[in-house]
């Protein structure tokens, strides 16, 4: 139930005791136009303060980054799997098999805007399929869709938002009806909320006088409310065993899979971690690297640049598993490490935050000026007794919508789409004129036809 606070919640000894409160961590100046605001506001202001650990954020929070100076560092082991090669049925059986029991559900991290590509609605409205127009939304589901009628079976689609994307990604969705998707399978959960702080004094930035500067905490801030709003135990519960996690800008992800359903199943694994191959070392991403035995993924950003640039034997970059953000999680190890996603460590980047001075007035910074906190989901992945490194070929399962121009442009990854598709038709026989435009689509795919298994009809 919701609880609506009322003048009378805001007593003068609950009100004192909020000041002191902030008054021990220093963040009392967050109360500063509190006479002044109306019991709404005071109500609004009163839930962000109350919903955050103010001790926690400051600008020295131990935990946030590795320390990789004592740690041994080793490439993890890998398995390579391709969609277009000869695979190993009985490995493709086992992900067909696991689905028609109606035990995969899918996770789709869709939180971030569109407004890098030019687009003013979430991002996972961008059209994107080089002949049809189709959206990555669109895309993505008809995966989900093709391989629930295939199989016969139920699979579940969580749609991972962001207060900014929320409302928008539900009216898109359901304009859409889901793209086909059954009304029981579809779910929307919307992450919550971290605030910035003065990178010079550590003090919580004001948005407005009742408000924080607030901003989405991080895709590992979609853990805690899986479980907080009960999604992940009702899954749980309607057979769900894996969940296949992917983020909405990657139209070619490998959702629902069998082959690679299969692997992890085949490997007993509680997480696998797709990854393709790191082209350079001065490459801007994270890296799976074994810190001490375990699996996880290091930022770019933290890589001492001797490491990012080792090789082996083969002249092969060494540490060379780029992470892709696709994942496969059994739900039974996030119900056992269910206590720990409250306290993953919370990851700081510089950011320009508009904000208000004490005077009300309000500050438009010309450079960075404050801290902005998240949390990332493969913080957990060193808490997996089993973690299965997965390598695909980025030209079929990874082409991730970044930027508006040149790499991970829109037009960068039609341009991949198309290329994909060529092969894969010239791998059966079938020659496509230079030039001439050809579109797979996900809804009449036979998955158990090994002619045309990803084959998909052409548009």
């Amino acid at each position: 139930m919701t609880h609506t606070m009322n003048q009378t919640d805001f007593g003068q000894t609950a009100t004192d005791q909020l000041r002191n409160r902030l008054a021990a961590a220093g963040q009392e100046h967050t109360l500063q136009f509190w006479d002044q605001l109306e019991p709404g506001e005071r109500a609004q202001l009163t839930a962000q303060l109350e919903s955050i650990d103010v001790n926690r954020l400051n600008c020295q929070d131990e935990g946030s980054e590795l320390d990789l100076d004592e740690a041994t560092l080793t490439a993890p082991d890998q398995i390579k799997w391709s969609a277009d090669s000869s695979e190993d049925e009985s490995l493709v059986k086992l992900g067909e098999q696991m689905m028609s029991r109606g035990e995969l559900g899918v996770l789709i991290a869709a939180g971030g805007q569109g407004t890098r590509l030019g687009l003013s609605q979430p991002k996972g409205c961008l059209p994107i399929g080089p002949v049809t127009g189709a959206s990555l939304f669109q895309i993505l589901i008809e995966k989900v869709v093709a391989a629930s009628r295939e199989f016969d079976c139920e699979i579940p689609v969580v749609m991972l938002c962001s207060p900014a994307t929320h409302r928008e990604t539900i009216e898109y969705l359901d304009a859409e009806n889901w793209f086909g998707l059954p009304e029981s399978c579809r779910h929307t959960l919307c992450q919550k909320t971290l605030p910035a702080v003065d990178r010079k004094t550590g003090r919580l930035l004001m948005e407005s006088p009742s408000s924080l500067c607030l901003s989405p905490n991080g895709h590992g801030g979609h853990l805690s409310e899986l479980v907080d709003c009960g999604l992940l135990e009702k899954l749980t519960d309607a057979g769900v065993t894996t969940l296949f996690y992917c983020q909405v800008d990657n139209p070619m992800a490998p959702l629902c899979e069998p082959g690679v359903i299969g692997e992890h199943l085949r490997n007993e694994a509680e997480l696998t971690v797709l990854v393709t191959p790191r082209t350079s070392p001065e490459e801007k991403v994270g890296t799976v690297i074994c810190v001490d035995g375990v699996p996880q993924v290091i930022e770019y950003t933290i890589i001492p640049e001797e490491l990012a640039a080792r090789r082996d034997a083969e002249g092969r970059l060494e540490f060379r598993a780029a992470n892709t953000g696709i994942h496969l999680f059994d739900t039974a190890f996030l119900q056992r490490e269910a206590d720990h996603f409250s306290s993953l460590p919370l990851h700081q980047a510089n950011k320009k935050v508009p904000h208000i001075d004490e005077q009300g007035a309000t500050v438009i910074p010309d450079e960075p000026n404050a801290i902005k906190f998240e949390r990332f989901i493969f913080d957990v992945f060193p808490r997996s007794r089993k973690t299965l490194v997965l390598e695909i070929d980025p030209l079929t399962g990874f082409a991730p919508v970044k930027n508006a121009d040149g790499a991970n442009s829109p037009s960068e990854v039609q341009g991949q789409i198309l290329q994909a598709n060529r092969a894969w038709l010239a791998s059966r026989g079938l020659r496509v004129d230079e030039g001439v435009p050809v579109e797979t689509v996900p809804m009449l795919t036979s998955f158990t036809d090994p002619e045309i298994r990803l084959g998909r009809r052409v548009a």
